[in-house]
Order: structure tokens, then C-alpha cells, then sequence
């Protein structure tokens, strides 16, 4: 609609209206509260995102509750800011072309917004993954655990911002009872859930027969994903 009425004030102006006193003072305290928020949420961005660079934390993390607030206040405070400056410029010219572009400029926000927040939330609604730090982590643990002799394989998918599913497929010592690899399993799985709380099932299939060129999700040798080192 903002597309739609900016588009026919810039090809239709019209004298614009006499007052500038109501939209002003209306705008100006919208663009007050909406600032307001968009501190708030700075802040708690800030906090979630720790040390990780601004980009990764709002693209790649597996939490969009913050991000996308804080995406939809700053679009909505630069749009306040843009139909501020088009309604004066708009008062001073007489005409509302400057106020049919100010609309245009808005519109075009709101689609790129959406857009954005389009792709932040993608993956969680159609399925992702752990991150690869994660992931090289639960490698890691698994590997370094005593009567595990590889991991083969991982797969992983989150249910939730603090929720996800780890599916491993280990190669345990050939000659070992039952008991000992019900015990081993139960050990991976402790280990991991120590330093990944969110793994809240986590799926451990024994793997003695394995192929590794017959398989292309294979979990990396050297404890690495997609190329990366889990060595820091």
C-alpha cells in the first residue's frame, strides 16, 4: 500500500496539507518510543551475540527472536525518520511529491525487511542443523571418549532455538559385550549433554561394518567441519 499511495502522489501531486503541527508532533513521539525499543534491543542483541561479529549472530544464529526485533525497530524507526523529513519537505514545497516519495522509500524498506526476515527464519521453519562449532564440539567429545574407537558419521537438526536432535553413528572395539557398549554409549551421551545442554536427544548407532567411500554425509577425520579445525 505505501508502494501504491507513493507511486500516485509522485504522478498526481497535490497541494499539501496546511498544518504541520499534528504530524510532526505525532512522529516525533513514535520515532521517541521506537527508539526507545530499538536501544533495548541493541542491548539484548549485544548480549546474545558475545563475541561472535555482528553478521554471523544475526544470519546464522539459531535464536531469530532478537534479531528479528531488532531488525523490524530499526527498518521501522528509519522509516519514521524518512516520513518525518518527506512530510516537512512536503509543508515547505507545497506539494506532496516529497511525501510521495518518502512513501515509495518506505514501501521498498518494508519489502527488504521482509525479505531479510524472510531468510533469517528459513531455516529454522524448514530445518538446520547445529553450527559447525557445535557440531566439531560433539565430535570432539564423542571421539575422545574412552571405548570409542571413530564416529562416522553425525547428523543433527534443531527443534527449537535451545532444542536439537544429535544422531552419531560409532565404531565401537570389535570383541566388547553389549554391557560395555550400552556403558560407553551412556558415557558419550553425558559428555556431550555436559557442555551441550541443548542436545536433548541425542541418538547413538553402532557402526563396525563402515565404508567410507560409500558415504557422503561421513563425519571428517580430523574432528572438522566443513574444512574447519576443531584445534583452537
Amino acid at each position: 500500500y505505501a508502494l501504491y499511495e507513493g507511486i500516485h502522489k509522485v504522478t498526481q501531486p497535490d497541494s499539501a496539507p496546511g498544518s504541520l503541527i499534528a504530524p510532526v508532533v505525532v512522529l516525533g513521539i513514535s520515532i521517541l518510543l521506537e527508539g526507545k525499543s530499538f536501544l533495548v534491543a541493541i542491548k539484548e542483541f549485544n548480549h546474545q551475540r558475545g563475541s561472535r561479529p555482528v553478521k554471523e549472530a544475526l544470519f546464522k544464529g539459531r535464536d531469530p527472536v532478537i534479531p528479528v526485533v531488532l531488525l523490524e525497530d530499526a527498518g521501522a524507526l528509519f522509516g519514521l525518520v524518512v516520513a518525518l523529513i518527506a512530510v516537512g519537505v512536503s509543508w515547505l514545497t507545497g506539494s506532496t511529491f516529497a511525501d510521495g516519495i518518502g512513501s515509495i522509500v518506505i514501501g521498498l524498506l518494508l519489502c527488504g525487511i521482509g525479505v531479510i526476515l524472510a531468510y533469517e527464519t528459513h531455516g529454522l521453519i524448514i530445518g538446520e542443523g547445529v553450527t559447525p562449532e557445535d557440531k566439531r564440539l560433539a565430535l570432539r567429545l564423542a571421539r575422545d571418549t574412552d571405548g570409542v574407537e571413530d564416529v562416522t558419521q553425525i547428523l543433527s537438526l534443531h527443534l527449537g532455538p535451545d532444542s536439537a536432535i544429535l544422531a552419531l553413528k560409532v565404531k565401537f572395539p570389535k570383541g566388547i559385550t553389549v554391557e560395555e557398549v550400552e556403558a560407553i554409549t551412556d558415557a558419550v551421551e553425558a559428555r556431550i549433554r555436559e557442555k551441550l545442554p541443548h542436545m536433548k536427544r541425542i541418538f547413538i548407532e553402532p557402526d563396525s561394518d563402515y565404508d567410507v567411500s560409500k558415504d557422503p554425509e561421513q563425519a571428517p577425520k580430523s574432528d572438522s567441519v566443513r574444512g574447519e579445525s576443531l584445534e583452537t
